[in-house]
């Protein structure tokens, strides 16, 4: 008789996100004149715009034709796609790519667990805290994450994200009809010099690192252009009492059903 996997049962039975939304559901029922802003669950709160509902519809219906049926597609993404993610995206900013030098995956959690699967279940991992589940409850499922004590796992080495260690902390609220959302770190923070470029195409602050280990210089300039073309603005200043960099982006609020 084929044996089950002994890890599972020490798995704790408890699960974060229904945690989350149990801890919202009870403030609000106390506090129902409060308005709450849920950033604790990956979800959607709001309707999709009608560009995407329009190019889903359109895509389901293709399916349906012997023309536009498509089955796995290949690895690193359609030959259509990654030419529109060009057109749209790099050639506009001046950038030149071969088709090879873009791809399309699912995201970085199957590959990050995926990778897992090449250690020992000796092997010692470590985790910032707190940490989305899967990171863990993938370890834990293998061996690797020890024994659970006092919500903790034995063999998991937790990184707490701390004021002291160079968190990062992100924050929204409404201000004049407008969604107000700051990012703030107490790191190193950016030189006065390179605040007044940090959007600009190509611009490095590091001006050692190359394409080939440092990226395009292109990250917030896209940022830049995806918030100011949906009415809005960003900016980069240096942190409380100058230290560590704040960036805020404002964005109009969008009336339900409305096209984002």
């Amino acid at each position: 008789m084929p044996a089950l996997n002994p890890y599972l049962a020490s798995m704790p039975a408890g699960y974060l996100f229904r945690e989350v939304a149990k801890r919202i559901d009870d403030y609000q029922r106390n506090h129902p004149e409060d308005k709450v802003i849920s950033l604790g669950i990956g979800d959607v709160t709001r309707p999709l715009s009608a560009a995407v509902t329009r190019a889903m519809a359109s895509a389901a219906l293709e399916m349906g034709t012997k023309e536009g049926f498509r089955g796995y597609g290949p690895e690193g993404g359609y030959p259509f796609l990654i030419k529109a993610i060009y057109k749209n995206l790099y050639e506009p900013r001046g950038v030149t790519l071969s088709s090879d030098e873009i791809f399309v995956s699912d995201g970085a959690k199957s590959d990050t667990a995926a990778l897992q699967q090449l250690l020992s279940s000796e092997a010692r991992i470590a985790v910032t805290d707190p940490v989305y589940p899967v990171y863990i409850d993938s370890n834990a499922m293998t061996g690797r994450a020890g024994e659970y004590r006092n919500g903790l796992w034995s063999q998991v080495e937790y990184l707490p994200c701390t004021a002291e260690n160079g968190f990062v902390r992100a924050e929204a609220r409404v201000e004049d009809g407008r969604v107000v959302v700051t990012v703030t770190d107490n790191g190193i923070g950016i030189p006065d010099e390179d605040l007044l470029h940090v959007f600009d195409r190509f611009y490095r602050v590091d001006k050692m690192r190359s394409r080939e280990v440092g990226g395009t210089g292109l990250g917030l300039s896209i940022v830049k252009d995806t918030v100011e073309n949906r009415g809005g603005t960003i900016t980069a200043g240096h942190g409380p009492e100058g230290v560590g960099t704040v960036f805020t982006v404002t964005l109009p609020l969008a009336e339900r059903g409305e096209e984002a």
